[in-house]
């Protein structure tokens, strides 16, 4: 959901961009990760390397314009964000966007899923990503 107040921002996360698009570092599964916020992708995901040896818990049906509807398995994996531990859905990156990430040097992608966990605002020209755990998101609807 949309509020007219931004959250306060306890967490602060540093924001670069490649290829005019959000990166932040986020460890997953241990390891961190340079990867775009991508806005149209309701789950993350990331490159296979980054998931061999974990067992997918299902599978997940997505959209890319490129590419139309593709299927993909879906891994739940921990990440780290500014010092706050969450689980999130990761699919694996379609071997047609592999390139794309190549050229901006991110590992991944981390979806709207991150809403759900955290209030966010958004600083390009700042540099910044302020997100806010929901404890402290009084009057805010989780969505």
């Amino acid at each position: 959901q949309f509020h007219h107040l931004p959250p306060s921002g306890e967490i602060l996360v540093p924001v670069q961009e490649s290829c005019e698009l959000p990166v932040i570092s986020v460890k997953v599964n241990g390891r961190v990760r340079r990867m775009y916020f991508d806005t149209g992708a309701p789950i993350s995901y990331l490159l296979p390397d980054a998931l061999a040896g974990v067992e997918p818990e299902g599978r997940h049906e997505d959209f890319y314009p490129l590419l139309g509807n593709f299927l993909t398995p879906v891994y739940n994996l921990p990440i780290e964000l500014g010092g706050h531990q969450r689980r999130f859905r990761f699919g694996q990156v379609p071997e047609e966007l592999r390139g794309m990430l190549a050229a901006g040097d991110v590992q991944g992608m981390i979806g709207t899923e991150l809403l759900r966990h955290f209030g966010m605002s958004l600083s390009l020209r700042d540099r910044v990503m302020r997100l806010e755990s929901p404890h402290n998101m009084v009057g805010l609807a989780a969505g």
